[in-house]
């Protein structure tokens, strides 16, 4: 449970990094932040998809695909707009 919970606060974390770059994004114009936004992004997903990957591995081999629930869940809902932009773009 404490490895679903964990693969469960990667993935908002990442999915708040990714709803910052949008605002940022949104707000850029001539006067616009001196870095590139999408770094917020990319830097977020860097830092939270070992732990996420690692956590669900451990998690499955310990109590078995069934019984770890949260921690694929939640790591399903992690990589699917990984999936989405490989396969759309």
């Amino acid at each position: 449970m404490v490895l679903g919970v964990i693969t469960l606060l990667c993935t908002l974390g990442w999915y708040c990094s990714y709803a910052l770059t949008v605002v940022l994004l949104q707000d850029t114009g001539t006067d616009g932040p001196p870095f590139f936004p999408g770094i917020i992004s990319l830097g977020g997903l860097i830092l939270t998809f070992p732990p996420a990957l690692i956590c669900t591995l451990i998690a499955v081999k310990l109590v078995g695909w069934r019984h770890s629930w949260l921690a694929w869940g939640s790591f399903a809902i992690y990589v699917i707009p990984i999936v989405v932009v490989l396969l759309f773009m």
